[in-house]
Order: structure tokens, then C-alpha cells, then sequence
């Protein structure tokens, strides 16, 4: 496996329920949030230095989906990195 193939099956275990309920204690500028929305965003831009893979997710399942962007939520974009 690669490096990129295992950032990939971090965020299985980092966006799981029992993980997101102990929060990110280590970090600093942590806001204590559980939700995986704002952890997925903090990983994929302090971690695995793509900032933008949220919102081109978002894209992605707009696309696929014969959606408009806007109608894509950050909570149906989370779920899709870990389905």
C-alpha cells in the first residue's frame, strides 16, 4: 500500500462515531467539535495537504448525481469519504 492508500483508510477510523466523540484534544486551535464535517475539513487541509478535495467532492456528487452544486450538503460530502 501507498501512503496515499493508507491517508485513505485513516479517515475510516478518524470520521467514526466513537472517535469523534473524544474530539481533538491535542490540537491547539481545536474548537472541540465532534462533527465530522469540520474534522474531515481539518484533516484533508493540516494532514493530507489537499484543501480543496471537500469541495471538489461536493462537485463530484453533483455531477454524478445530475444535482446542482448548492444542493449538495457538507453532511452527504463527509459520508461520501467514508461509504
Amino acid at each position: 500500500l501507498g501512503n496515499r492508500d493508507v491517508n485513505k483508510l485513516r479517515l475510516i477510523s478518524e470520521l467514526s462515531e466513537s472517535v469523534l466523540e473524544e474530539g481533538t484534544y491535542w490540537v491547539k486551535e481545536s474548537t472541540g467539535s465532534s462533527n465530522a464535517v469540520e474534522k474531515l475539513q481539518w484533516l484533508l487541509k493540516r494532514t493530507m495537504g489537499c484543501p480543496n478535495t471537500f469541495q471538489f467532492r461536493r462537485f463530484e456528487i453533483a455531477q454524478m448525481g445530475g444535482r446542482p452544486v448548492g444542493s449538495v450538503s457538507d453532511e452527504e460530502v463527509a459520508e461520501s469519504f467514508v461509504e
